[in-house]
């Protein structure tokens, strides 16, 4: 008897149910813009962190999970998820996250999308393109992008740039070329051909090219030859008084108000020796252990950019006082050619096979 009045029961209780009722659905009301409220901090050449500003507040806790990831040619591709934590102020939450991610170094453009899922399992998504090549000058450009260096040069050593002309060492047993910047590919021409090495140095005239170390050449541009060297592989006549050629490593070469300056690495320190076209010492400035292990050097308005790869930093050499200024941090890790020209500094990069430049406003006091 009383199984059938507990059935009955049930039975009324659902015939009095409004049918038309379904199951409870959670709404959402974060909209995008406030999810909006984050960071994206580059912390370093290859590294990036996202975090949430303090005023992304929500006026309820309707985010169950973010997710990090990349998105190329529309597919998402997750990285990382992470629960959010909430904290509570003024009668709403706060939505608390530090994500970090990295690149490898070949990476100097990175499309990430932040996905929050949301309570009702809908998402939103937030597209964030990361610029790597801008750490740590906000500032700075692509003027050559890795697929275009690839196409003519593949790894370049050094350039200089001229009017509309790339003049530049391809790394490898190869010489001088130059590349037309106006009209652009099928226009490289090789120019000097020699075994190897790293530096060169231009003007509208010459082309100044280390030879594997063991000379420098300077190639006259109008008559397509090589119209001097200066010999390393001697010590007689001495580069630098009292010092043996034996012992001086080239370490860069610039053109700059019309005189030629090689860099020299010696166990003591970098040297800066002035010389004339035709390969005449004017002055030289021995740098010491303020300087060491030079790699590529360029130089503006009296001051010279020299690049430590010890130190990641660009030393900053004033000619006129003769002394250093405050350096500057390299604007990438693996710097693979430098030039000033038109305001810039253009640098190259040996891992992206991409050329870039930032102004020199950046790079001065």
């Amino acid at each position: 008897m009383m199984k059938r009045i507990i059935f009955t029961f049930i039975v009324i209780f659902l015939l009095s149910c409004d049918k038309t009722t379904g199951p409870i659905l959670l709404e959402v009301i974060t909209k995008k813009a406030e999810l909006a409220n984050f960071q994206t901090i580059i912390a370093d050449y290859d590294s990036v962190v996202f975090k949430s500003d303090e005023d992304l507040l929500l006026k309820m806790k309707d985010v169950t999970e973010i997710i990090l990831g990349t998105k190329d040619n529309y597919i998402f591709e997750p990285i990382q998820t992470f629960v959010p934590v909430f904290s509570e102020v003024n009668s709403k939450y706060r939505l608390d996250f530090e994500i970090p991610a990295t690149v490898d170094k070949a990476t100097y453009l990175q499309q990430y999308v932040l996905r929050f899922i949301m309570i009702d399992d809908t998402y939103i998504e937030i597209d964030t393109p990361v610029h790597f090549y801008q750490y740590p000058y906000e500032n700075a450009q692509i003027f050559m992008p890795h697929n275009i260096v690839d196409s003519f040069a593949g790894f370049i050593d050094d350039f200089d740039i001229v009017g509309n002309t790339l003049f530049y060492h391809p790394s490898g047993g190869v010489g001088l070329f130059e590349y037309n910047l106006k009209t652009n590919k099928d226009n490289v021409n090789e120019l000097n051909v020699y075994n190897g090495g790293e530096f060169i140095a231009a003007n509208e005239d010459f082309v100044f090219c280390d030879e594997l170390g063991m000379f420098i050449s300077k190639y006259n541009i109008s008559t397509g030859s090589v119209e001097s060297q200066l010999s390393i592989l001697s010590d007689s006549p001495e580069i630098i008084p009292n010092l043996s050629n034996s012992d001086l490593r080239i370490g860069g070469l610039t053109i700059y108000d019309n005189y030629l300056y090689i860099i020299f690495n010696l166990e003591a320190g970098a040297i800066i020796a002035k010389f004339d076209f035709d390969f005449n010492l004017i002055e030289h400035d021995e740098l010491g252990t303020n300087a060491t292990h030079i790699f590529y050097s360029s130089a503006y308005g009296g001051v010279f950019f020299l690049i430590e790869w010890s130190t990641r930093k660009i030393l900053r050499y004033d000619l006129t006082s003769k002394s250093f200024l405050e350096s500057r941090p390299l604007p990438t890790s693996d710097v693979a050619g430098l030039d000033v020209y038109n305001g810039r500094l253009y640098y190259g990069s040996w891992i992206q096979q991409t050329i870039f430049s930032i102004p020199l406003s950046d790079l001065m006091d």
